[in-house]
């Protein structure tokens, strides 16, 4: 099996699930945010704001560590950006 067949199955299968799971995607900011809330629990086991500050200290520190080591491990960056992006809202008073 060629690469170019594989990666055409692949994402044929991807396309395939995207299409299934887009009924019970949220429709509006609300349903996103209560989405995230029920993966990331605001305060869960009592952390404070301070604890949730540091949090994100701490994921905008990898996001550095990515970015300096990204021609070694390419695909680390994204996903340190995308624990920042979900830290980053803790910290807000919505």
């Amino acid at each position: 099996m060629s690469a170019k067949k594989s990666l055409n199955e692949n994402q044929s299968i991807l396309q395939q699930k995207a299409e299934d799971n887009s009924i019970s995607r949220p429709k509006t900011l609300k349903e996103w945010q209560e989405m995230f809330a029920k993966i990331y629990p605001r305060n869960p086991q009592g952390f404070s704001q301070q604890s949730n500050f540091i949090h994100l200290i701490e994921e905008v520190g990898e996001v550095a560590e990515g970015y300096r080591l990204r021609y070694f491990h390419p695909d680390n960056l994204s996903n340190e950006l995308a624990d920042v992006i979900v830290a980053f809202p803790k910290n807000w008073t919505v």
